[in-house]
């Protein structure tokens, strides 16, 4: 089975719609600049999760994925806010 014809597309496909149109929001709101570019900034958010993600799936690391996230996210954050 083609990953095009796989449900998971669908699923990656709809959480880049949902990233976007989040970093849309957050400019339109003032949260950081307009100038980004929301598809880029949803691929560096979005690859940094899966990132994560995978290193967990293959080494168990980090621990607690949970507890690993909000810092990462955090620190994702202030990248987006530094680029205004």
């Amino acid at each position: 089975m083609l990953i095009e014809e796989a449900s998971v597309r669908r699923a990656v496909d709809d959480f880049g719609r949902i990233v976007v149109a989040m970093v849309r929001e957050g400019s339109r709101r003032g949260d950081w600049s307009g100038k980004l570019d929301p598809y880029q900034t949803a691929t560096i958010l979005m690859g940094s999760i899966t990132h994560m993600l995978i290193t967990w799936l293959l080494y168990r690391r980090p621990d607690n994925l949970r507890k690993a996230t909000k810092p990462m996210v955090d620190q994702l954050l202030k990248l987006i806010d530094a680029s205004a």
